[in-house]
Parts: C-alpha cells; sequence; structure tokens
C-alpha cells in the first residue's frame, strides 16, 4: 500500500508513525509547481493526503492507481468529485476540527476594524498619540450567512457580547434559534439591518458571488463584512468598489477569489481592510485535530469501514 501526502501538510511524529504502519509513505512539503509535477508525486500511489493542492480532473485520470483521497480540510471545492466518482475513488474529508479556530479568528478581525487596532499601532509607533472615536459591540447586530458549526459558535461568541444575532440558511431549524436566541431572517433582511455580516458557508454554484454589488447596496454604510470561507463567495470587485466608494465601511478578509492575491490587487493598499492568509484554521489544535482525522480516515477505509466520505 502506497500512501503519498501531495503537499503542505502538518504531519507530526506520531502521525507518522501511524501512517508507516499502513504501508510505504512519501511526503512532499510543498505545493507542486505544476499540474504534471502533481500527477508525478502521486504516481502509482493508492491512497493520498491533500492539504491545499487543486484535483483536477486529468490529475485523476493519470493517477492509475488512486483508490482514496483522504482530504486534510473540511471543504471539497477542491478537486473534481464527478471524476473521483466516475473512478470509484473514495474521497474523504475532516467535518468538524476548526470551528472554534475560525469563530475566534472572526472576532479578531471585529475587534480590529471597530476598534481600529491597526491604525492606533501604527499611530503610537510613528511616535503619534492620536485617538480615533470606534464603538462597542453590546447592542449591534450581527448578521450570519450560514448556520453550521462555526457560524453557531460565532452566534454563541456574539451573545456573550450583548449582540443581537440576524441568521440566514438555506434550513433554519426552530430548535436552534431558541437555543442559541438567534433570529432567522431572509438575505435581504440581514443585509439591510446587520452591523457586522460574516460568512460561514460552502462554496458552491449557488453561493458563487452571493454578495455582489446589489447586495452591498442594501447594507448600511457603517457596515463591515468579514469573509473566513471561501473567497468566491463574494464578487471580489464589487467589494473592492464598495469598499472605495464607502458604500461599506470595512472588511476583513482570510479568503480571496486567487490564493495569494495578486500583487495589483487594490485590496492590499485599502486602509479599511484587514487580511490573512487564509489561516483563520491554522492553529496547534485545529491542525492536530484535523490530521487526525485525516489518518483516521485513512484507517478506516483500509479496514473497509469508510468514514467521512463526501457522497
Amino acid at each position: 500500500m502506497k500512501i503519498v501526502a501531495i503537499d503542505f501538510a502538518d504531519i507530526d511524529e506520531s502521525c507518522l508513525i501511524r501512517l508507516k504502519k499502513l504501508g510505504q509513505v512519501a511526503i512532499y512539503p510543498d505545493l507542486p509547481k505544476s499540474e504534471d509535477e502533481l500527477i508525478s508525486r502521486i504516481g502509482d500511489a493508492d491512497i493520498i493526503l491533500r492539504g491545499w493542492t487543486t484535483i483536477t480532473k486529468r490529475v485523476i485520470e493519470k493517477s492509475k492507481n488512486l483508490k482514496m483521497v483522504s482530504l486534510w480540510s473540511t471543504g471539497y471545492d477542491k478537486i473534481d468529485m464527478d471524476a473521483a466518482r466516475e473512478r470509484g475513488i473514495t474521497v474523504t474529508n475532516v467535518p468538524e476540527y476548526g470551528s472554534q479556530s475560525v469563530a475566534e479568528h472572526v472576532f479578531a478581525f471585529i475587534f480590529s476594524l471597530i476598534k481600529k487596532i491597526p491604525q492606533y499601532s501604527a499611530s503610537v509607533k510613528n511616535r503619534e498619540w492620536k485617538r480615533i472615536q470606534t464603538t462597542e459591540l453590546k447592542g449591534k447586530t450581527l448578521g450570519i450567512i450560514g448556520f453550521g458549526n462555526i457560524g453557531s459558535k460565532v452566534a454563541t461568541i456574539g451573545k456573550c457580547f450583548g449582540m443581537n444575532i440576524l441568521v440566514y440558511t438555506r434550513s433554519p431549524k426552530k430548535s436552534n434559534a431558541k437555543e442559541l436566541d438567534v433570529t432567522f431572517v431572509s438575505l435581504n433582511v440581514l443585509l439591510s439591518n446587520s452591523d457586522i455580516i460574516t460568512l460561514h458557508l460552502p462554496y458552491t454554484k449557488e453561493t458563487h458571488g452571493l454578495l455582489g454589488a446589489k447586495e452591498f447596496s442594501i447594507m448600511k454604510k457603517t457596515a463591515i463584512v468579514v469573509n473566513t470561507s471561501r473567497g468566491n463567495v463574494i464578487d471580489e470587485s464589487a467589494l473592492i468598489s464598495a469598499l472605495m466608494s464607502g458604500t461599506l465601511a470595512g472588511a476583513g478578509l482570510d479568503v480571496f477569489e486567487r490564493e495569494p492575491p495578486s500583487k495589483d490587487n487594490p485590496l492590499l493598499k485599502l486602509d479599511n481592510v484587514i487580511l490573512t492568509p487564509h489561516s483563520a484554521s491554522y492553529t496547534k489544535e485545529a491542525i492536530g485535530r484535523c490530521t487526525t482525522t485525516a489518518i483516521d480516515n485513512i484507517e478506516k477505509f483500509l479496514e473497509g469501514k469508510p468514514q467521512n466520505i463526501i457522497r
């Protein structure tokens, strides 16, 4: 049995020992520079552990011996699932590992934006002593788009700060509304009434460009948007226009349409934007959970009891 970790994935010594018990193991610590290099890395592997690389139909077709893909992630938008299904390749993911880390990251963005932390820090370092009037979270309205594990945790934290919570989701549950003290509303109602809007939904054909020029025009001019889900759920050009024109007050972005963003991306120069490199779930604790489950998935597959399969 040949197992290949095709790109960057944090595999500590204890996890490496587990993998080596399952077969011959090859680990690549960086991203392949091309699709051909990726195909070469996979070679005749039976199982691959994938961290960040896009797995196209061509890659799947060229990987003649491939039987399983263990994703080191929750999302599966970077693999051609139709091609995998056609080949009968089992694809698994890690359904839950970084919810707490991502929820905390959301509030790191929120506090940095509303409390003007970057501006204050730069001012003091420049030997200036300028105070900017900021605002409190208490009594503000937090709009959450998508209400899975992460969205629910964000709501819980928001309630601790005395925020009002509006939620837009395709499948609202009355039990969740009562338990978490949130209100389910339409997307337009959420957009027009929220002071802070945060996205927590997967990237699909339906969610592509969910927030665009029309949606930004509905929002309060004082609103801020936080995105830690997938870059393509927001029309980036429309977001840039809204930020530059004052239609939107600010944004905290961990994800982008193109990653990393091009050097001429206007987002890199806007003072009302805070950016991080798709790292919201990149904490020691979350990484440990993710790697453990990804290897659990491989073990269960080899036992004939596959788990966390993407259908």
